[in-house]
């Protein structure tokens, strides 16, 4: 009977020593050099999954020092936010992670991130790149002063884009090289969610060519495969797919309203917001108006997310072509059907509904109308 009763008291013992066992979990130590932040506020800001931060806990910045705590699942993006000064917000990207994460941020806002091997590869990153950062944006200082005291020779201004597509490129090659060497790392993840919509769908697929199945299937990978797979269905070749919006009046309207009908089609992606859209609109309406009667006809689909700005654009810029939008910005179901990575951004169909070209402007476009209508 005893025997019995000591068996049941050592499990008893086992299960409280497994219960007691420490959970796996994080703690983020973070040090902030600029003077005058004692008792202000420090965010943690977590991935949900669609690219949007969450507010994850909150702390007071004591000494120059706060903490977090906590758990996590699996590892995920992460930010810091930090009020320095006045309207400066500091953000600090990082893999929130279940270890020691050391933060220090000094008097400017440059932080660095360490304490796991995904925080050192995601800061070496940051490391490499911040010279071109910063020139870049000395470049743009030295660009709207010039603008403002209106000394910018056209020379200056040649000379200081040449510049700055020079760094660009520079700052392209450094994120290419780290989201496709670190692509089962989450910091590379949000990377690629800002970056992969200005690279040619060759390059999105060579970013992701080691990527394993589950990094395939997180939120924000998962979004570029899909617009990857949008785009293979909507090549050069391929038949349209049609969808349907509402026009400025609140009417519904089809693609294939239009499609078919013996024009040759320009989808035209554009948005009341979009500077270099509304820049392009008097070349866009001048070919309009020596196209129209020869079979040529444009459809705006507009990213806008306001109704009133996107009717004010539209009689602003008196654009005479039919318009749709479901005012979703880039949940756009036309912009994602057609992949569409950034706007301006234009689709060619033929008298058929097949896709004969993508994202043509200006000249280019003219040139391809003049040899299908002329």
């Amino acid at each position: 009977m005893k025997t019995i009763e000591l068996f049941y008291i050592v499990i008893v013992y086992v299960i409280f020593l497994c219960s007691c066992q420490r959970q796996p979990s994080f703690v983020v130590s973070g040090t902030v050099s600029k003077p005058g932040l004692e008792g202000k506020k420090a965010l943690l800001m977590v991935d949900d999954g669609t690219s949007e931060k969450l507010r994850m806990d909150s702390t007071t910045i004591v000494d120059g020092k706060y903490t977090f705590k906590g758990g996590v699942e699996k590892a995920k993006t992460a930010s810091i936010v930090l009020n320095l000064h006045g309207k400066k917000v500091v953000w600090v990207n990082f893999v929130l992670e279940n270890d020691d994460i050391t933060v220090k941020t000094d008097v400017d806002g440059w932080s660095v991130v360490s304490g796991t091997v995904s925080n050192d590869e995601f800061q070496e990153f940051k490391n490499a790149k911040r010279p071109h950062d910063e020139q870049v944006h000395k470049f743009y200082q030295d660009y709207n002063a010039a603008m403002t005291s209106g000394t910018l020779t056209p020379e200056q201004e040649k000379k200081m884009s040449e510049e700055v597509r020079r760094y660009r490129a520079t700052m392209d090659s450094l994120t290419f090289c780290f989201i496709k060497n670190n692509v089962n790392n989450p910091a590379a993840w949000q990377e690629l969610k800002g970056f992969a919509v200005s690279q040619p769908i060759e390059k999105q697929r060579e970013m992701l060519s080691d990527a394993t199945e589950q990094t395939l299937k997180e939120p924000l990978v998962a979004e570029v495969v899909q617009r990857i797979r949008a785009f293979g269905q909507t090549a050069e070749g391929q038949s349209y797919t049609d969808f349907r919006m509402l026009t400025p009046g609140g009417e519904e309207m089809a693609l294939s309203d239009y499609v078919g009908k013996e024009k040759y089609v320009l989808i035209d992606f554009w948005s009341s917001w979009c500077g270099p859209c509304r820049a392009e609109m008097p070349d866009m309406i001048a070919i309009y108006n020596r196209y129209k009667d020869k079979g040529f006809e444009i459809i705006g689909v507009s990213l806008d997310s306001k109704r009133e700005a996107w009717v004010k654009a539209i009689q602003d810029l008196k654009l005479p072509w039919p318009q749709m939008s479901d005012l979703k910005r880039w949940d756009c179901v036309g912009a994602k059907i057609y992949a569409v990575p950034a706007i301006p951004y234009t689709i060619l169909l033929d008298k058929n509904g097949k896709i004969l070209a993508r994202n043509l402007h200006g000249e280019e476009l003219e040139r391809k109308l003049i040899e299908l209508l002329e």
